[in-house]
């Protein structure tokens, strides 16, 4: 889970362009771009703010394939996962650079992925 909260978020379902990129030592090691694969609802909150809700539908690639994408704007939540994945990492931990493009705007994170079994990362231990 990851948490993403930007009062000036915007989306527009099929239209903006959704990309989620992995960097390690300065090298790409992921990039997947998932706008086709994402529909959204919104509706306006009791403060007058836009409320989008994201949510990924199936994904039939058969490498890097779209597991789940969710995003509740209102909660700052995100959910994302991939499979059939292959990531050049050094094995048991490695420090990336997260990069999710929403329309023109980019979000950076950087964190640590930890290796499960061989080959399968994580954010938790």
């Amino acid at each position: 889970m990851l948490l993403l909260g930007d009062p000036g978020f915007l989306y527009e379902s099929g239209v903006s362009e959704l990309r989620f990129q992995i960097r390690s030592g300065g090298a790409t090691v992921l990039d997947k771009t998932f706008t086709a694969l994402v529909t959204a609802t919104q509706k306006v909150d009791a403060t007058g703010a836009v409320i989008f809700k994201l949510k990924s539908v199936k994904d039939l690639a058969t490498t890097d394939t779209l597991k789940k994408f969710s995003y509740e704007s209102s909660k700052g939540k995100m959910t994302f996962a991939l499979a059939n994945t292959t990531l050049a990492l050094p094995p048991g931990e490695a420090h990336v650079t997260l990069e999710l493009k929403v329309g023109a705007k980019i979000y950076l994170t950087s964190v640590t992925l930890f290796e499960g079994n061989t080959g399968s990362y994580s954010t938790k231990p």
